[in-house]
C-alpha cells in the first residue's frame, strides 16, 4: 500500500525592520518592537549550572548531625562567609564517569549513626529582572536523601524514608522538581542544598550531591509563527526628556489600518513596555508598525506555511514473533520554510520495540530524505496482521484545546432541560433533530444540594426514579 500524506499550517517570518521620524515632537525614543508566540513557557536558561558539567562552585559545610546545623542556615541572609569553598558534585567516588569536585567522606560509627554525613551547600546567583521569569525548575542528583530550598523556601524536603525520596543511585535526575516563581527575588538568590548519607548498619558509605536550576524565562526573538498562535508585540519607549509625558498617543498599524490605539504615560528619563496582542488570520504579507507622535517602526511579516509528504517504499511485510523487520519512506519538506520533523509511532503491545534512522529531521523547503523504521515483533504476539503507521510533528505543530461548552460553576451556562421518570423517556432524546422546544430553560450545575461548597443553579428533585 502507498500512503501519502501532507500536513498544511503557516508560518510567519521577519522581512523588515526601518524606523523614521519627522517633525519636532518632545524627545522620545521607540527603542525597540519585537514579538513572540511563547508568553507562558519561555526558554530554558540554566542560571545554576550541574557540576557534572561546569564544576560550579558552592559554599559548604560537613556536619555530623542535622542537630549541629547553624540557626537560620536556609535563610537567605545567612552569613557563609566563614564556610569553605568547593566544586560540584559533591561526593566521595566516581558516579559513572563523573569523578567528585569536592571530597564528602561520611564515616559509619554504629547503629544507625554515622559522622560527617550531612552536607549542606549553597550558592547565590542573580536575576536581573524577576517580571521575565515564567517559571523554574531546580534538578537534583544525590544519593540516598537531600532536601531543596530557595531563598529560605523548601522546594523539596526529602530527608527521611518517605514519599519515595529514597535514592540508591545518584542519577542525572533523581528529583525533577518546579517551584513558583513569587519566590525568586530581584538581585540575589540563593539556592540551598542538604545533602544525607544513610549509614543504617553501615550502608554503602556512598555519597553523592549536585543540582542544576534553570529558569524560563521569556524571550522576544520574532520567531516563525504558526497561524492562529496568539502573539504579543513588544514595543519599548523611552523618554529622553528632562519632564514627564502625559497623555501620549501610541499606536500599532497593520496593513496601514489602525489595529491597536491607546494612550500612556511616561516619565522622565524613563522607559515605558508596551504589550499588544494580536492573532494573524490569514497567509501572505502584513505590514506592521509601531508609532509615537511621528516616530515608527516597521515590520513586514510573511505569512508562509509548513507541510510534509511521505513516500513508502515497503509496506507489507511477513514476519516470525521475535524478529526484526525494516521499513522504508521517504519524507520531504513540501512547505516554503526550513523544518524539523520527528518520528514516532505506536505499537500493539509492550514488549514490541521500533527505532526511526534518524529519530528527526531538518529539511530545507522541498528537501528528501529516507527514513528507515526497525519494528522488533513482541514474542507473544499472535499470528495475525497488524497495522503500523508513522506519525510525524513538525517543529511548528501544536494544539489547542477550546471549551465549546463551559461548565455551569464557572459560567453558568443555560439548557433546555425537563425532569421525567425512566419510563418516560422519549425514545429519540438524544438525537441532533429532536424538538426540545417546549422545555423548560435552566442554568448548570444541576442538583437538590451543594457540592463542595458548590450551589446549584437549577433545583433538581429526585426520588431516585427520577432522570433530567
Amino acid at each position: 500500500m502507498y500512503n501519502f500524506n501532507v500536513t498544511f499550517m503557516a508560518v510567519l517570518c521577519i522581512a523588515l525592520l526601518s524606523n523614521s521620524a519627522t517633525g519636532e515632537d518632545p524627545d522620545v525614543e521607540l527603542k525597540s518592537f519585537n514579538y513572540t508566540n511563547d508568553f507562558e513557557d519561555g526558554e530554558a536558561i540554566t542560571y545554576v549550572s550541574s557540576g557534572k558539567n561546569n564544576s560550579t562552585e558552592y559554599k559548604y559545610k560537613i556536619f555530623d548531625d542535622d542537630d549541629d546545623f547553624p540557626n537560620d542556615w536556609e535563610e537567605h541572609e545567612f552569613d557563609d562567609s566563614s564556610w569553605n569553598m568547593g566544586n560540584a558534585p559533591f561526593g566521595n567516588k566516581a558516579n559513572g564517569e563523573t569523578e567528585p569536585g569536592t571530597i564528602w567522606q561520611s564515616e559509619y560509627t554504629e547503629g544507625y549513626d554515622g559522622d560527617k554525613d550531612y552536607i549542606i551547600i549553597r550558592k547565590a546567583f542573580t536575576i536581573d529582572n524577576k517580571d521575565n521569569v515564567l517559571g523554574g525548575t531546580i534538578k537534583s542528583a544525590y544519593t540516598n536523601y537531600y532536601a531543596a530550598y530557595l531563598n529560605g523556601v523548601n522546594i523539596q524536603n526529602c530527608l527521611t524514608y518517605s514519599g519515595g525520596c529514597y535514592e540508591g543511585d545518584a542519577d542525572y535526575w533523581n528529583k525533577v522538581v518546579n517551584f513558583d516563581t513569587s519566590i525568586l527575588l530581584e538581585g540575589e538568590n540563593v539556592l540551598v542544598l542538604v545533602g544525607r548519607d544513610s549509614l543504617y548498619q553501615g550502608g554503602d558509605n556512598t555519597t553523592w550531591l549536585d543540582c542544576e536550576l534553570d529558569l524560563r524565562v521569556q524571550t522576544w526573538k520574532d520567531d516563525q509563527l504558526i497561524l492562529g498562535d496568539d502573539v504579543k508585540f513588544k514595543i519599548d519607549f523611552f523618554n529622553n526628556e528632562s519632564y514627564n509625558l502625559s497623555n501620549v498617543n501610541v499606536s500599532v498599524e497593520i496593513d496601514n489600518l489602525t489595529f491597536k490605539n491607546q494612550t500612556i504615560n511616561i516619565q522622565k528619563n524613563s522607559s515605558y513596555e508596551w504589550l499588544v496582542d494580536w492573532t494573524p488570520n490569514r497567509l501572505g504579507y502584513h505590514n506592521v508598525s509601531a508609532k509615537i507622535f511621528n516616530t515608527s517602526m516597521e515590520k513586514i511579516i510573511h505569512v508562509g506555511y509548513y507541510a510534509y509528504s511521505l513516500n513508502f517504499t515497503s509496506t507489507n511485510i511477513s514476519a516470525d514473533i521475535g524478529e526484526s523487520i525494516e521499513f522504508k519512506f521517504e519524507i520531504t519538506n513540501e512547505g516554503d520554510v526550513n523544518d524539523t520533523f520527528s518520528f514516532y509511532t505506536y505499537l500493539p503491545s509492550n514488549d514490541w520495540s521500533y527505532k526511526f534512522e534518524p529519530n528527526s529531521a531538518t529539511l530545507f523547503p522541498e528537501e528528501k530524505l529516507e527514513i528507515i523504521l526497525n519494528v522488533t515483533i513482541g514474542s507473544n504476539a499472535p499470528a495475525e496482521s497488524y497495522e503500523l503507521y508513522p506519525i510525524i510533528r513538525s517543529k511548528y505543530y501544536n494544539q489547542r484545546v477550546n471549551a465549546i461548552i463551559e461548565s455551569g460553576v464557572e459560567n453558568s451556562t443555560i439548557f433546555n432541560y425537563k425532569i421525567w421518570n425512566a419510563s418516560e423517556f422519549p425514545n429519540n432524546f438524544y438525537e441532533i433533530g429532536y424538538n426540545d422546544s417546549n422545555w423548560s430553560t435552566g442554568a448548570a450545575p444541576f442538583g437538590d444540594d451543594e457540592l463542595n461548597g458548590r450551589i446549584p443553579n437549577t433545583l433538581w428533585q429526585t426520588d431516585d426514579s427520577n432522570y433530567t
